[in-house]
Order: C-alpha cells, then sequence, then structure tokens
C-alpha cells in the first residue's frame, strides 16, 4: 500500500494539531490502520498486527510497520 506525501504531512499535521479522533478516523480513511483505547491507543492494521501504541510511534514509524510507502 502506498499514501501520497500530502496524505502523509496531512496524517502529521491531524496528529500534531488536531483531535485525536479525528487523527484517527483519517489514519483508518488512508491507511486503514484501526486505533483501539487502552492507557493511550494501540494501532492495528487491518489483519489484527499490532503497529504501535500513541505513546511512543511516530507517524512515520506508525506507516512502516504496516508497509506503507509515502509517494511523492
Amino acid at each position: 500500500m502506498k499514501i501520497t506525501k500530502d496524505e502523509y504531512e496531512a496524517l502529521c499535521d491531524s496528529k500534531s494539531w488536531g483531535s485525536r479522533e479525528d487523527f484517527h478516523k483519517l489514519l483508518e480513511e488512508l491507511t486503514g490502520i484501526e486505533a483501539q483505547k487502552y492507557t493511550g491507543y494501540q494501532y492495528y492494521d487491518n489483519a489484527g498486527n499490532y503497529l504501535g501504541d500513541s505513546n511512543d510511534t511516530s507517524v512515520r514509524d506508525l506507516l512502516n510497520s504496516a508497509y506503507i510507502e509515502i509517494e511523492d
């Protein structure tokens, strides 16, 4: 799977400046990555594989874990 550089930037902006709910919605729409609440949030791909959590996973690391490339 791939996302565009603009989509990647939208994810980063949403994580930094938007609400957590808006970021999670955009993340799922663009990548299929689902957020599940715990003390923070845990992220899983469509197959249910754990990708990281909201406490220490950057957007780039999250996408890399899901094998999602950023295109120019």
